[in-house]
């Protein structure tokens, strides 16, 4: 077992409302919030040695939170949560945060899977997998 410090930064793109999201590790809810332009997670979390997720979740997005232009080609206002940055125990992840990442939207049949990325422009879970040791981890993944 190993207590990780988790250090995560949401920034959002919004013109309506706020992006409402929760952040887990594996099944453990951490926190339930909204970023409004900008919202900083710090928290401690016991991990067993093995394979372990870090989730976030943007919950509250609709289809009339992007508005399109009439011939619809172009995107005028969106509503979006972007990882912004993640460290563990107090090491910036960097590029993993981005390379080591999946999309899995909410509604699978609209939109499909996407691999590396952390700008959340629809419902779904951002994923992070990682495994303990940590510090094996990262050094197989820099």
């Amino acid at each position: 077992m190993e207590n990780l410090k988790f250090d995560i930064l949401l920034t959002s793109t919004q013109w309506g409302k706020v992006p409402e999201f929760n952040i887990y590790i594996d099944d453990n809810l951490i926190e339930h919030a909204s970023c409004n332009e900008r919202h900083e997670s710090s928290f401690m979390h016991e991990i067993a040695d093995g394979d372990h997720e870090l989730r976030i979740e943007l919950l509250n997005k609709t289809n009339d939170d992007c508005v399109q232009n009439a011939d619809k080609t172009e995107i005028i206002k969106d509503m979006q949560l972007h990882v912004s940055n993640i460290k563990i125990d107090h090491i910036d992840l960097g590029l993993i945060r981005h390379t080591c990442s999946t999309f899995v939207p909410k509604d699978p049949e609209q939109h499909e899977t996407l691999k590396e990325c952390v700008d959340l422009g629809w419902n779904g879970i951002y994923i992070l997998k990682f495994t303990s040791p940590f510090y094996i981890w990262l050094l197989e993944n820099m």
